[in-house]
């Protein structure tokens, strides 16, 4: 749910489809493939875990805190995120989801103002579930769960839906 002014993001400007900023350029709105549905990962091989590793730099260096394979161009179901504090001394503690799939949202929500790479200068503050239990393959092709609770960390919740939807994410019905 959307808090405050109502701005068309896809909006016309001045800047390129792709900041070069990092590592793998990001796209930008309005470039059509944000908008075009991410496919599944067959095999997790070496070309994945680059594409992941390429990803991390690219987030690390934009700076953000979570990205999905659709916003380097690449319409497939990859997502990185990391939630680790730096100015807090945090280790990075990147995560890779491949193939994510939300199983479980929690019925508590919160409030908070979030950012995406791909819509640059852009704010808003959006509700959304303070938990969540996702089920995902890692790097290494093992299954994994993970339950994500948004009260000890807001950021995880947060980043892990707004990240993942990018990436045509299947959400519980």
């Amino acid at each position: 749910m959307l808090r405050g002014h109502r701005v068309a993001i896809d909006r016309q400007s001045g800047l390129s489809y792709f900041s070069t900023m990092a590592k793998l350029p990001i796209v930008i709105l309005p470039d059509p493939i944000l908008r075009k549905p991410s496919t599944p990962i067959e095999q997790v091989d070496a070309e994945v875990r680059q594409l992941a590793d390429d990803m991390l730099e690219t987030m690390y260096a934009a700076p953000g805190v979570g990205l999905a394979a659709v916003q380097v161009g690449v319409p497939r179901r990859l997502v990185v995120i990391d939630v680790a504090d730096a100015e807090d001394g945090e280790k990075p503690n990147p995560l890779v989801l491949i193939n994510p799939k939300i199983v479980d949202l929690g019925s508590h929500t919160r409030l908070h103002e979030e950012g995406c790479l791909s819509i640059p200068d852009f704010r808003v503050e959006i509700e959304r579930p303070a938990t969540l239990t996702l089920e995902y393959i890692d790097r290494e092709g093992e299954a994994r769960v993970l339950h994500a609770d948004g009260w000890q960390r807001p950021s995880s919740t947060r980043s892990i839906i707004s990240t993942a939807s990018s990436s045509s994410i299947s959400f519980p019905r």
